[in-house]
C-alpha cells in the first residue's frame, strides 16, 4: 500500500511539473503598454500650386502631386486633394524630376576628427557624419542642376571606417535646409589612403 502511494505522489509530481514548464513556454511574452502619446504622423501629403516638369517636354503650369509613405502617387494638373492629405502650398515653385548622384565625397574640416570617442588608429573614425559638418557650394550644385542632378549622396573623403554619408540637395538652401536625410549609411573601404606611408600601420588592404 505504502508503495502505491508513493508511486502515485511521484506520477502527480511528474505530471505538475510537466504542466508548469509548458505553461511557462506557452504564455506570451509580457508586452507592456506605451506610455505616453504615440507618433503616428501621417505620410500623407499633397503638393500644390507649383509649375511641375514631370518629363522633358511636358510642363504642368498649376499641378498637384500628391504623396503617400514616400511614394509619389499621382502628378496631374489643378488642385485636386485627396482627402485626409496633408497640404503643402508651393506656389510659384518648380518641382522636375532629376537624378541622383549615388556617390560623392567630401573632406571634412579637422574638428569631425576630434568629436566622439576616438580610435587610436586614426583611420578609423566611424563617428564622423557628413550632415554635421556640410557646407553648399552654390558653384558645384549649379553645374549639377544643369546637368539633371537634383541631389546627391555625399560622405566623408578619408579613411578605413569613414563615417556617415547625408543625402543633399543641389538648389540655393542654407547648409542646414539642404541635408534632405542625415546618417544614411556608414561608409568604409579596404584600402590603404592616400598619402599614408607604408610605415605606418595599416599599410596593406589586409592591414
Amino acid at each position: 500500500m505504502l508503495r502505491k502511494t508513493s508511486i502515485t505522489l511521484a506520477t502527480l509530481a511528474l505530471l505538475l511539473t510537466v504542466a508548469i514548464n509548458w505553461l511557462g513556454q506557452a504564455a506570451p511574452p509580457s508586452t507592456p503598454p506605451v506610455e505616453g502619446l504615440r507618433n503616428n504622423t501621417p505620410h500623407f501629403y499633397a503638393l500644390t500650386g507649383a509649375r511641375i516638369v514631370p518629363r522633358p517636354g511636358q510642363v504642368i503650369p498649376n499641378g498637384t502631386i500628391v504623396l503617400r509613405d514616400s511614394k509619389i502617387v499621382s502628378v496631374a494638373a489643378g488642385k485636386n486633394i485627396p482627402a485626409g492629405a496633408r497640404v503643402i502650398d508651393l506656389q510659384g515653385k518648380t518641382i522636375y524630376a532629376g537624378l541622383i548622384d549615388a556617390f560623392s565625397e567630401v573632406t571634412l574640416p579637422a574638428t569631425a576628427n576630434k568629436s566622439g570617442a576616438l580610435h587610436w588608429n586614426s583611420t578609423i573614425r566611424p563617428q564622423r557624419a557628413v550632415a554635421n559638418h556640410y557646407q553648399q557650394d552654390q558653384a558645384r550644385n549649379k553645374k549639377m542642376r544643369e546637368q539633371g542632378i537634383t541631389a546627391r549622396l555625399v560622405a566623408p573623403a578619408e579613411g578605413i571606417l569613414k563615417g556617415t554619408s547625408a543625402l543633399i540637395g543641389t538648389g540655393t538652401e542654407t547648409d542646414t535646409e539642404a541635408i534632405l536625410q542625415p546618417n544614411v549609411a556608414q561608409h568604409l573601404q579596404l584600402t590603404v589612403p592616400r598619402g599614408r606611408g607604408r610605415t605606418q600601420y595599416p599599410n596593406s588592404p589586409m592591414g
